[in-house]
């Protein structure tokens, strides 16, 4: 079990052009199904350039209200006839590309010093909908678990104290609204 530790945000596509210019793309369907006061269980298809994937997820319920979404994750790869079994009893079902930005450098300033850190990665979900035309609106998931542990190595952020940062994405090509 892993603990991801994820920022999301959500916003409206004001250049789909610019989503062009990702380092990769992937094309998901993702079943669901929720378990109320426990989490979810998600089973995904991913096509990307390297061939066909799939994995089942099984995610706690995240703290609610909160900045940073923080939740325990349990990944295993299935095969083919996993996922269509999985259909049958999913609760929703999400067709969506995966665009995925690497950053190049993330810097942050602490007590006048310029510390660098893991770039952070920005993965673009634009969902198609029902009827099948794409949704304007994208989901940005910005994983921070190495951010965090870079910070915690430098011994600069005692275990419970809140750290207070600000993530960019205006700079991204596809120009987040």
């Amino acid at each position: 079990m892993a603990q991801e530790k994820e920022m999301v945000i959500v916003c409206k596509i004001g250049d789909f052009e610019g989503l062009k210019s990702a380092n990769y793309i992937e094309e998901q369907e993702q079943l669901e199904l929720f378990c109320p006061q426990k989490g979810r269980i998600r089973v995904r298809k991913t096509v990307s350039e390297n061939g066909t994937d799939y994995v089942a997820c099984i995610k706690t319920l995240a703290e609610p209200n909160t900045k940073i979404k923080t939740v325990e994750e349990t990944e295993q790869q299935v095969n083919s006839q996993f996922f269509e079994a999985f259909r049958f009893i999913a609760e929703h079902l999400r067709v969506k590309k995966r665009y995925v930005f690497e950053g190049e450098k993330s810097v942050i300033t602490a007590e006048s010093k310029e510390i660098q850190l893991p770039p952070i990665k920005y993965e673009v979900d634009v969902f198609t909908k029902p009827d099948g035309s794409i949704s304007q609106w994208c989901k940005i998931d910005i994983e921070l678990g190495d951010f965090y542990e870079s910070l915690k190595s430098m011994n600069n952020v005692p275990e419970d104290e809140d750290i207070d940062f600000v993530v960019k994405v205006t700079h991204l090509p596809f120009k987040p609204q």
